[in-house]
């Protein structure tokens, strides 16, 4: 390759939602993925408009600059399978981050027997979310969850400290108990090499 043809070389950026970020930067900083990523809060997840808003910002940001999009969501809001079809946009596999994260053969299984997923940072806000964004109160929460769950599952990366006393306020007010599962980043880090050996994209800083 001459060396105009290499500077015009596209690279791939990540947007990703900031669940992933302290096990993306740890996958950063070993070197194991050398993705530049732009993180967007995940309580947009509760407003699919400005996600939706702040998605097409950053693709149209990224796009301008030449480089390709390798997007590290789930299935978060319905607009998702209008942007994943844009060119040069591509989704890491996972209708969730949770199934990104463990795997799906994992995640059906343990979603088959009944778990509740929570991750970091839905632990920590469980209370907006229950209370302020669903409206999910009283008897009326725990009547809900247990319509569909047997009990909170807290995936721990090793990476965060296991927010306990979170976990307990949650599963008094939705009436479930709490499990833990422990796992390590190697899920996400095959899933998003996958997807970049997939769409055909270099990384780089």
């Amino acid at each position: 390759m001459s060396q105009s043809a290499a500077k015009k070389a596209h690279k791939t950026v990540c947007i990703a939602c900031s669940v992933f970020q302290l096990e993306l930067e740890a996958l950063r900083a070993s070197g194991k993925i050398s993705l530049p990523v732009h993180y967007l809060n995940s309580m947009m997840h509760m407003q699919p408009e400005l996600l939706n808003e702040k998605l097409s910002h950053e693709i149209s940001a990224i796009k301008a600059n030449g480089d390709d999009v390798l997007l590290l969501y789930g299935e978060c809001h319905n607009y998702m399978d209008t942007v994943e079809k844009i060119d040069r946009v591509h989704r890491v596999h996972g209708c969730n981050c949770v199934e990104i994260m463990i795997g799906s053969e994992r995640f059906n299984e343990l979603l088959h027997d009944g778990a509740f997923f929570l991750i970091y940072e839905w632990a920590i806000r469980w209370r907006t979310i229950f209370e302020n964004e669903l409206d999910l109160k009283g008897q009326t929460a725990k009547d809900f969850m247990r319509e569909m769950h047997k009990y909170l599952l807290y995936i721990d990366t090793g990476l965060h400290q296991v927010p306990e006393q979170m976990l307990n306020e949650a599963s008094d007010f939705l009436g479930l108990p709490w499990h833990t599962l422990k796992i390590d980043t190697s899920e996400l880090e095959k899933n998003i090499l996958q997807s970049l050996q997939a769409c055909g994209g270099t990384h780089g800083q």
